[in-house]
């Protein structure tokens, strides 16, 4: 009826309602469905209300107008439009009680609690609710006075009262119990309410009856806020996987509706999101989150919300070191708590601050800031362990042991108590460090244990590789503690466990993609039949579209063109889009479902069985700022430590890097090799060869094939051109890479390969040559000879498409293409192929059947380093997709000398050993050593790897 009444011209719809009867009864009837739509369809009651409000204003008296009022009122306030509908209550009070009808005065009274509770007018709110119900109770209007008591633990909830906002609900349960959606949103503010007093199985409990009950009902925007709701109860818990999921079910269901009114709802969901996203440590992504979500709270009045957020920022901010900015937010998010009353607000607040002020050796000011958080956090038990971790940490730093265990183990009983996985780890890592200083080592190493074992179930918990790595990473620390306890000992097993730890900590996330445990972040349109999935994937496609074109504009334009204006502003576009493919990429893994498996790594016994006599692994880790070697042989294992400090390691390798960088960009002439240069070289890699491998000499006595695992910065340099003043490496040994001694498992080059059968196999070569880089035809024609039957790609069919169909069945794919590296956005890393690029997000999408990758281009073994060493360029992808093994480059490369290098190796694989013996590590080293005599200077004879096991 009101549907129709709507869709009438203005001037008619005052005649329509005569028409049907007695003005103040039709209104009445129509004001009442209106009120229906205000949880079920907004953006309708909206204009429903309107309407009734000027209909009731020439047709009805003062009681029909207080109604239709009331009902607006309503609508305003669900659309966060707070001061509007404040004001349309008050005259809708107003209006009751001119007609003298105090039940309806009370009614608009009780519906505007909501609204003043937004504008921070706390104590106002709960006068006005009592007010509302003394007046029900005088009329003896019961099922009002349930109404106004759950109104009214509402606003006590707000103020920071839990306690009595459960009291006023309970005294509304049964009441309302008979009215589904009155008890489902009833159940909903009452888990609100428990979750702020940290009650989280009765709070799931409650979401969950709350949740089916208005998906039963069909109503779901409301099904929706509590998902919302159930997320953060969940980001809250630590159960960080589930908490994504809900997020993004609540916020994919508003964004469908695309109702204006919905974008506060929005707002909010992104800042209690972004709090999930930082207890995952996703930094970066944190904080693009919150700088979004605060303005538009703002904007929408939403002033504890924006508080809340403002906190978080600060946090954030404080994690990129920009603690000015910090400092900033956190005053704007205390003044905004303080004006409101909310004491759990202002005391996370103090919390951050107290952050502050330990990073910045305040510890006295940092104790004091902790300090009046725990007053503040009475009757919150969970925030309540987190303090006293924090304050236990302050009592250590302090050298106050008993003070330290004293705050400890209470913490560790509630973090139990509440199944709070994450703090329960940070305890137990915590009291392992105190333990360590009371001299209780094997308490020590219990807790350290127990702390990796938490991280690990928890990682185990994510189902994209990108939280599982960002998890890790934040928590590296008790990794690296567990094996240098273990290596201070000399305990039976002490090195096997230390080894099995640091694999432990290594490229986990690319471990698991590549056993098939977890989601690479990307999707194609096809992989979902939820339209929701469907449409952000069809974005993520035209982002990514818009990036490659982004950087083909880049290299097209003429040297002259490119200012640094233009620079920037091409970088600016960059950097955006980039952001919002991540932000749309791991909202699609959110829902992808739920994981709880992961891949193990290899303990010593499984890494040695993969070892031959003549075969070592050296596998680097960086602990506590110390780096250190484990040398692993098919029967033995020695550890090394103390073999250098992590900020020398790094300074050696960036002279190294320097050194390559000024024969490669001096000249493509075998000039750029005079003696000058070689020694300067020579010199940086003397002093990473005695760093790196002269410690560790006595324990390779015949050994003739060398796997180095690197770690950190290890990763950019060649092992294979170490000189120790009259040799270089590669001299003495064969060899390969592999990011962990894990994914040996599943990085081996097929021996038939390299055999005269191997000519028979199936491979892959294209090649995309242009002014800058002409000798690739030629390469083209050299490593197809060399393979014989040999699929070419090259000119216009060197495109993607073509790569990945002809790929999938390939032993042998070699790629001879422009390549890039980007460092600050190295997913977009990629090949230039015939039909513009494809970056690392499209490699993902190949399948291969591990074959040999050759990558001919420069830079293709560069990779960005993440935390828990992940390597994030085109190893990683390659890897990911099923390659067995690749051939890749750590620098730019002389289009020359690369062409050679490559056409040796393959003729020296396939035809220069007896009997097909010849590994691909054997040739590789070969031709290198023979491009050594020609062209001396490493950065010419040394810039291939090969990544796997020879």
């Amino acid at each position: 009826m009101l549907s129709n009444l709507l869709a009438s011209p203005p001037d008619e719809r005052a005649g329509d309602v005569v028409k049907l009867g007695d003005a103040d009864e039709v209104l009445c009837e129509l004001i009442d469905e209106a009120g229906r739509w205000v949880i079920a369809d907004l953006e309708r009651a909206l204009r429903a209300t309107q309407s009734l409000v000027d209909l009731s204003d020439a047709l009805a008296g003062r009681g029909v107008r207080s109604q239709a009022r009331r009902a607006r009122g309503q609508a305003l306030a669900y659309a966060s439009r707070y001061e509007e509908a404040r004001t349309t209550f008050c005259e809708s009070i107003e209006l009751a009680e001119q007609a003298d009808e105090p039940v309806a005065a009370a009614r608009a009274r009780m519906s505007m609690l909501q609204v003043l509770d937004r504008l921070g007018r706390a104590d106002e709110s709960i006068a006005t609710g009592e007010a509302a119900r003394a007046a029900f109770l005088a009329a003896g209007a019961t099922e009002w006075v349930a109404k106004a008591d759950a109104n009214l633990g509402v606003s006590h909830r707000v103020r920071n009262d839990p306690a009595t906002a459960l009291l006023h609900f309970e005294r509304a349960r049964a009441v309302l119990a008979s009215d589904p959606i009155s008890a489902a949103q009833l159940e909903s503010n009452r888990a609100e309410a428990l979750l702020d007093l940290n009650e989280f199985a009765k709070a799931e409990e409650a979401f969950r009856s709350a949740l089916e009950a208005f998906k039963a009902a069909g109503v779901t925007r409301a099904a929706a806020i509590v998902e919302g709701n159930l997320a953060d109860l969940m980001s809250r818990q630590g159960r960080l996987n589930r908490a994504l999921y809900h997020f993004e079910l609540a916020r994919r269901h508003f964004e469908a509706g695309g109702a204006e009114s919905d974008l506060a709802r929005i707002a909010r969901l992104q800042a209690e999101h972004a709090e999930a996203l930082a207890r995952a440590g996703l930094v970066n992504e944190t904080f693009e989150t919150y700088r979004d979500a605060v303005p538009k709270l703002d904007e929408h009045g939403l002033t504890f919300e924006a508080a809340r957020a403002r906190t978080g920022l600060g946090q954030a901010l404080h994690r990129l070191r920009r603690d000015e900015e910090a400092d900033a937010a956190l005053v704007q998010a205390a003044a905004a708590f303080s004006s409101l009353q909310h004491e759990a607000g202002y005391a996370r607040v103090r919390i951050v601050q107290g952050e502050l002020a330990m990073s910045r050796g305040d510890v006295s000011r940092a104790e004091d800031f902790f300090s009046e958080a725990l007053q503040l956090l009475q009757d919150r038990p969970a925030e309540e362990a987190m303090v006293r971790h924090h304050l236990a940490n302050v009592a250590l730093a302090g050298n106050d042991l008993p003070k330290t265990a004293a705050l400890l183990e209470p913490a560790i009983d509630v973090a139990q108590q509440y199944n709070l996985a994450p703090l329960l780890a940070d305890l137990h890592h915590t009291r392992a460090k105190l333990r360590i200083a009371q001299k209780r080592t094997d308490s020590a190493l219990s807790d350290l244990r127990t702390a990796v074992n938490q991280v690990e179930r928890l990682r185990g918990s994510f189902q994209a590789e990108r939280l599982r790595a960002a998890f890790l990473g934040e928590r590296t620390g008790v990794y690296e503690d567990l094996v240098a306890i273990l290596l201070a000992g000399d305990g039976p097993g002490s090195a096997d466990e230390a080894f099995n730890t640091v694999e432990q900590a290594k490229s986990r996330a690319l471990l698991d993609l590549v056993a098939g445990a977890v989601d690479v972040d990307t999707l194609t349109p096809d992989d979902s039949d939820d339209p929701s999935a469907t449409r952000l994937v069809q974005q993520i496609g035209q982002l990514n579209r818009e990036l490659n074109a982004l950087y083909s504009r880049v290299e097209d334009m003429a040297p002259s063109d490119r200012g640094p204006e233009t620079l920037r502003r091409w970088r600016d576009r960059v950097e955006q889009t980039e952001r919002k493919l991540q932000t749309l990429e791991g909202r699609v893994a959110a829902t992808r479902g739920l994981a709880g498996v992961y891949a193990p790594s290899f303990d010593l016994a499984a890494t040695q069985r993969l070892l031959d006599p003549t075969t070592a692994v050296i596998e680097y880790f960086i602990a506590n700022d110390e780096l250190i070697a484990f040398v692993i042989r098919a029967d033995t294992i020695q550890t090394f430590t103390r073999l250098a400090s992590a900020p020398d390691v790094i300074e050696h390798v960036e002279l190294m890097q320097f050194q390559i960088g000024r024969a490669v960009g001096r000249t493509t002439s075998p000039s750029s090799d005079d003696a000058a240069l070689v020694q300067d070289v020579r010199r940086e890699l003397a002093d990473l060869y005695a760093i790196l491998i002269d410690p560790l000499a006595g324990s390779l006595h015949g050994i003739s094939r060398l796997i180095i695992v690197p770690h950190g910065p290890l990763h950019a340099v060649p092992f294979h051109a170490l000189y120790n003043g009259e040799r270089y490496l590669i001299d003495d040994y064969e060899i390969s890479f592999s990011p962990s001694a894990s994914l040996l498992q599943y990085l081996q080059v097929d021996p038939s390969a390299g055999s005269q059968s191997g000519r028979e196999q199936t491979s892959v070569v294209l090649g995309v040559a242009d002014a800058a880089a002409p000798h690739i035809d030629d390469e083209v024609r050299c490593v197809a000879e060399a393979l014989g039957n040999a699929r070419v790609l090259s000119g216009e069919s060197a495109t993607g498409k073509n790569l990945a169909r002809e790929a999938r069945q390939a032993s042998i794919v070699h790629l001879a293409c422009h390549a890039r590296f980007s460092p600050d956005a190295p997913l977009s890393s990629g090949l230039k192929l015939a039909d513009g690029w494809m970056t690392v997000r499209d490699l993902y999408r190949l399948r291969l059947n591990a074959p040999l990758v050759v990558l001919s281009g420069c830079d293709t073994a560069c990779s960005a380093i993440g935390g828990a060493d992940e390597l994030v360029g085109l190893i990683r992808p390659f890897v990911a997709a099923g390659a067995s093994a690749l051939v890749m480059s750590l620098w730019t490369l002389n289009d020359d000398s690369a062409q050679k290098m490559i056409a040796s190796v393959y003729t020296l694989w396939h035809n220069g050993g007896q009997q097909g013996k010849t590994t691909l590590a054997a040739a590789l080293r070969r031709a290198q050593c023979r491009m050594m005599k020609t062209r001396p200077h490493p950065a010419f004879w040394a810039p291939f790897i090969l990544v796997g096991r020879p």
